[in-house]
C-alpha cells in the first residue's frame, strides 16, 4: 500500500467536517453522505484527494446551512395583518 500524499495533520479537520455535515444530515449513512460528497467533485470516490474532499464537504456545510436558513425564514415569516384601511 503506497502512502498518501498528504500529511497526518489532514485527520483531525477533515473528520471534523464530516462530522458536522453528517449532523446536517443525520438521516443519511456514513457511506451515503460520502458518495453525495464525491459527487460534488469529479474524482472517483476511491480516488479522491483528502483536501479536495474537504473542500467538497466545506462547500456541503454552507449550502446546506444556507438552505437550512431559507427554510427556517420561510417558515417563520410572519403573516401580513389583514387591513380594513
Amino acid at each position: 500500500m503506497t502512502s498518501a500524499p498528504d500529511n497526518a495533520d489532514r485527520i483531525t479537520p477533515v473528520l471534523a467536517a464530516v462530522e458536522s455535515a453528517w449532523r446536517l444530515t443525520p438521516d443519511l449513512r456514513i457511506g451515503q453522505l460520502i458518495y453525495v460528497l464525491a459527487k460534488l467533485t469529479n474524482w472517483d470516490v476511491f480516488y479522491i484527494p483528502d483536501s479536495e474532499l474537504h473542500k467538497a464537504i466545506l462547500y456541503f456545510i454552507a449550502h446546506s446551512e444556507l438552505e437550512h436558513s431559507v427554510r427556517s425564514a420561510e417558515v417563520q415569516r410572519p403573516q401580513k395583518a389583514n387591513r380594513d384601511d
